[in-house]
């Protein structure tokens, strides 16, 4: 799916766009290419957990608002393209059983939490 919308966002917009990511060993390409790491600090993976689709678009603080603005725009409208286009392509996974809660301070079960008390996870 990238690779159409990346190619699309040159084609239609003239924009290059390039895998996010290093070396593993900076300098060396022989070292092999990774993206950051799939620990939970970073909220594109909890979504991919929820069943959502997320990607990270970022560009470079040298380029000038106007330019990154239309970089972020091409990018959205070609993905919005593509998933109207393929979506029976594009992988979707049931969201997980939600438990209900009747606040964000509610405990196991819904049952909400007196005033000062703390929640323990059981073990």
């Amino acid at each position: 799916m990238l690779e159409r919308v990346a190619k699309a966002v040159q084609g239609r917009h003239g924009f290059d766009s390039f895998w996010y990511g290093n070396y593993k060993d900076e300098g060396d390409p022989r070292s092999g290419w990774h993206t950051y790491p799939a620990l939970p600090r970073f909220g594109s993976h909890y979504r991919r957990l929820l069943g959502r689709l997320d990607v990270l678009l970022e560009t470079y603080s040298y380029i000038d608002f106007p330019r990154r603005c239309a970089v972020m725009r091409a990018w959205l409208l070609e993905l919005f393209r593509d998933a109207a286009r393929s979506a029976a392509t594009w992988w979707w996974a049931p969201p997980p059983r939600r438990r209900r809660r009747s606040s964000p301070a509610a405990g196991p079960g819904g049952r909400g939490l007196a005033a000062g008390a703390q929640w323990r996870r059981p073990g």
